[in-house]
């Protein structure tokens, strides 16, 4: 008689189990056929760690294994993944003699194991090799009897790690494109396919016709047979539900669930992206029948693969970029309606695929930028090691073949992804690309997953470090990698190339060491006629002209010629002369309020406070209360800029405008964000001024605005929003040719770059400059057209928008750090600067800084730390935020700006020498940190 037992090597930190084992174990049971169930927990990279095809165990994991293999009299091994050849050699000594070892599925690129026979995912085919009459029941194992999840955990890995039951209800995926359909793939041989349609990258065998579905009664006995035959579990459960049916017959699941009496779970849906924005309603009320049970809905892993449409194409998904951005926007909202019942980051969030073979340069700084604009890539299980895995039978491995894309074997182990992940073996590919090859190498190491001795990794690790230190990111550097990739440059080279340029645009756009610069050019006669002009007639009751130097200012109070005119200073460094504001208008009480409220806003006491102050200068200084208002909404939500703020009201009003709300063109007439391109009270603000313009500078100055309002106009989204005027040479549209026209930033390198271009194009999330018909540069995703007759590429800016401000919101898991005195409102990236800055003091010496000592450090807000140094009784007082969070400061030092509250005293000369002391602390500590990293 038959005793089998069945091995399965389960992921410890992945998703990988044996779905079908549960069935298989129902069904010989059923059978009467004595069988038992090995669980053997190993970390998804144990090939790639052990350098041998398939899984293997250790001595003691080995000798578990005999043991049982001795105690059940075992006949038959069915393994659920390959096996090394090591651990079936140990078995060749297990003195069972007669005993058959078989894999049951598919050995992708390599033949199986010797003395392991292939046995097809199929019931009958296990039937005949465990010499059982065949099943009189169509379908596969799960349509046979219900299922046995009562595996035996074998190692502590596996009595650790999370069972995570598969639940198989129907068909997995329905989707089957046609191959042939696809321009692609359409001329290649297809016959030795495994599939005649779908996604270009499954490997799971066609299915063939029929449905496999389960019916209701069905799904419910599963259930049950779930929760009686799973092993006690110490964490919260984790259950997978396979097969279109779970998503499609939504409703019944839950009731199934909520009657079965489960609680505390999660429950894994599949579900293509394509299928979620329609879901969505049916989601959040399948969601909230979970509400008090403390079981919550899980849609993981979505396929989304890639925002380039090149790469779909090839992907042959079915889906184009917005349709992706759309799934994903409907995650984030289901996560924002349902916080408590539904989830989709914590069981793997967004899946990608970044690099394949015929990936270009364009494609994956596109992808990489998208997920730094929108803040997404922690929803992205993986990123930079998000790797095709090509295996026999796919169209796409023919193509590579085609293509001459296929190799013997990678000569660098990170690249074969499918060892580091516990898949089945992958048939090596390169780039058609070459510069591409050095820059995944590079990206690879991202994640620290490298062999002990890889001087690449090491060189990454500290320039990671390095990046951090001036406050850049890891996908930052990544893209910067991408860009500057060039073919045949080493990647110890191309990464030393990217960091270099990041750390010295960091520290010119940051000012680091060196505060911040304001030029002083004299205001123009006629600019300062028109603000007073504009005060006199009630249009702007307060006027502010800015950036000064004290000369300047001085003159203009003193002048006589600006009513109720007031100077207000800002230092900008230490050491450094300070800048100067004039504020003024008719109202002497209005031009006093303007000044406190500036005040305010610069060094706020709190969120809300910044709030008002921003809301109440921005009434004052003329802006519509509904515009101020919005703004300051807008302003305390974070990632706030003017550019992306004129964006967004762009793609709010996508028809055609009035020409006097131009951003750019026109600001003089709307210098402000209006809350609504067609706000009523701003194109009276807008037009009272432009008649108050005519009456001071001409007509011809008013007509000359309104020409240049009505072109095109390129927008980078970096800082505030520098731009280019196009001249159209053809109908402006996603495709035009142009001319330069003026730039607001004379000293933008890629405004300049636009400038020398000729013709623009606008592609599904892609923004190109040509020159002569040749791809000039890439501005995809940092750069817009405003146009005022009507929003281009609106429909993908409207979803980016969305997502960008769905991740601001709700960051996810690993908010503060609580138990920390006084950090319950600083957020992960203040904690971090907050410990750094402690550690700086701690290193000051007896003498403290300067004569001064530490003797507060708060936290204001989520984004601001105060530190107050005394010596006696003098004293000074800093605020400190992450220098990515702050558009203007008086003192930066790597990731800290530093920032003297308004409402404190100056400091006196002491004082001064305590913050240079403090300041050159900080850059020790952070030098230091650097420099101990880089030896490691």
């Amino acid at each position: 008689m038959s005793s089998v037992l069945l091995v399965e090597f389960a992921a410890t930190d992945r998703f990988h189990r044996k779905g079908s084992f549960p069935y298989v174990h129902g069904w010989l049971k059923q059978q009467n056929v004595v069988v038992r169930w090995l669980r053997f927990g190993v970390a998804a990279a144990r090939r790639f760690e052990r350098g041998e095809e398939g899984v293997g165990l250790t001595p003691g994991e080995l000798q578990t294994l005999r043991g049982t293999l001795d105690e059940a009299r075992t006949t038959h091994v069915v393994f659920g993944s390959q096996p090394a050849a090591s651990l079936v050699g140990g078995l060749a000594h297990a003195g069972a003699s007669g005993l058959r070892l078989a894999l049951l599925g598919e050995v992708a690129a390599l033949p199986p194991t010797a003395g392991v026979e292939v046995v097809d995912e199929a019931p009958a085919a296990l039937a005949a090799f465990l010499g059982l009459e065949p099943p009189n029941v169509a379908g596969p194992f799960f349509r046979l009897a219900l299922p046995d999840f009562g595996f035996e955990a074998a190692n502590a890995a596996a009595r650790g790690a999370p069972a995570l039951p598969f639940l198989m209800l129907g068909r997995e995926c329905t989707f089957s494109k046609p191959f042939l359909s696809n321009s692609f793939l359409a001329d290649l041989d297809l016959d030795d396919c495994l599939r005649r349609g779908g996604c270009a990258f499954c490997a799971r065998p066609s299915e063939g016709p029929g449905s496999w579905d389960l019916a209701p009664e069905e799904v419910r006995a599963h259930l049950a047979a779930l929760r009686s035959t799973l092993p006690a579990q110490a964490d919260r459960l984790a259950v997978r539900l396979l097969g279109e049916p779970a998503l499609v017959r939504l409703d019944e699941l839950v009731e199934g669930i909520l009657s079965e009496g489960f609680r505390e779970a999660d429950w894994l849906l599949d579900a293509r992206a394509d299928a979620l924005a329609a879901m969505a309603d049916r989601l959040a009320a399948a969601a909230g029948r979970f509400e008090g049970t403390g079981n919550r809905l899980h849609v993981a892993l979505v396929g989304i693969e890639s925002f380039s449409a090149a790469e779909l194409l090839r992907l042959n998904k079915g889906v184009d970029p917005l349709t992706n951005l759309a799934a994903v926007a409907t995650l984030l909202d289901l996560e924002r309606r349902c916080p408590t019942t539904f989830a989709f980051r914590e069981h793997g969030g967004l899946s990608l695929i970044l690099f394949t073979p015929w990936t270009t340069r364009t494609d994956l700084a596109g992808n990489l930028r998208l997920l730094h604009v929108t803040g997404l890539e922690p929803l992205c299980g993986k990123v930079y090691t998000s790797r095709l895995r090509l295996v026999p039978g796919l169209p796409l491995t023919e193509r590579a073949r085609r293509d001459g894309l296929l190799v013997e074997a990678y000569d660098d182990p990170l690249l074969d992804t499918a060892a580091r992940n516990l898949y089945d073996p992958e048939v090596p590919w390169r780039f058609a690309d070459p510069a591409l090859e050095p820059a995944c190498r590079l990206l690879l190491r991202f994640t620290g997953a490298a062999p002990g001795e890889d001087p690449l990794a090491r060189s990454v690790a500290r320039a990671l470090e390095r990046a951090r230190d001036v406050g850049l990111t890891s996908l930052e550097v990544a893209l910067r990698v991408v860009e500057l990739a060039e073919a045949g440059e080493p990647a110890q080279d191309l990464l030393a190339r990217a960091v270099d340029w990041l750390e010295a645009t960091a520290a010119e756009r940051d000012g680091t060491r060196r505060g911040e610069r304001w030029s002083g050019a004299d205001p123009e006669e006629t600019t300062v006629r028109l603000a007073v002009v504009l005060s006199e007639r009630g249009v702007k009751p307060v006027s502010k002209l800015e950036p000064l130097s004290e000369a300047q200012a001085s003159d203009l109070v003193r002048g006589g010629s600006l009513p109720n005119a007031r100077q207000r200073s800002r230092r900008v460094g230490v050491g450094e002369a300070a800048v100067h504001e004039v504020f003024f208008g008719a109202d002497a009480g209005g031009v006093a309020s303007a000044l406190a409220a500036t005040d305010r806003l610069e060094h706020p006491e709190s969120d809300e406070a910044e709030r008002l102050a921003v809301a109440e200068a921005g009434r004052l200084l003329g802006y519509p209360a509904c515009c101020s208002d919005a703004f300051a909404a807008a302003r305390s939500g974070g990632r706030w800029s003017y550019a992306w703020l004129h964006l967004r009201r762009r793609v709010e009003s996508p028809g055609p405008v009035p020409w006097e709300v131009n951003p750019w063109a026109a600001s003089v007439l709307t210098p402000h964000v209006p809350c609504s391109l067609r706000c009523v009270a701003s194109l009276e603000v807008a037009r009272a001024t432009a008649a108050v313009l005519r009456d001071v500078n001409g007509a011809d100055e008013v007509a000359r605005l309104e020409d240049q309002a009505r072109r095109p106009w390129l927008a980078l989204l970096e800082g505030q929003g520098s731009a280019l005027e196009l001249i159209p040479e053809s109908p402006p549209g996603e495709r035009f040719r142009y001319r330069p026209g003026i730039r607001t930033d004379a000293g933008s390198a890629l405004l300049a770059r636009a400038a020398e271009g000729d013709e623009l194009v606008l592609e599904p999330l892609r923004l190109f400059v040509l020159k002569a018909g040749r791809v000039h540069a890439d501005l995809s995703l940092g750069a817009f057209v405003w146009w005022v007759e009507r929003c281009l590429q609106s429909d993908e800016w409207a979803r980016l928008l969305a997502i960008r401000e769905a991740t601001a919101a709700h960051p996810g898991p690993g908010g503060d750090a609580g138990g920390e005195p006084d950090v319950t409102r600083a957020s992960p990236r203040l904690l971090k600067l907050r410990r750094v800055l402690l550690h700086a003091l701690g290193q000051s010496g007896a003498g403290g800084l300067a004569g001064f000592e530490a003797k507060a450090l708060r936290v204001l807000s989520e984004r601001r730390l105060r530190l107050v140094l005394a010596r006696g009784a003098e004293v000074v007082v800093l605020d400190l935020e992450d220098s990515r969070d702050c558009e203007r400061c008086w003192q930066r030092v790597g990731p800290f700006a530093l920032t003297l509250p308004r409402d404190a005293e100056a400091p006196g000369e002491a004082g001064w020498r305590a913050v240079e002391a403090l300041v050159q602390r900080l850059e020790i500590v952070l030098r230091a940190a650097v420099a101990h990293r880089a030896a490691r």
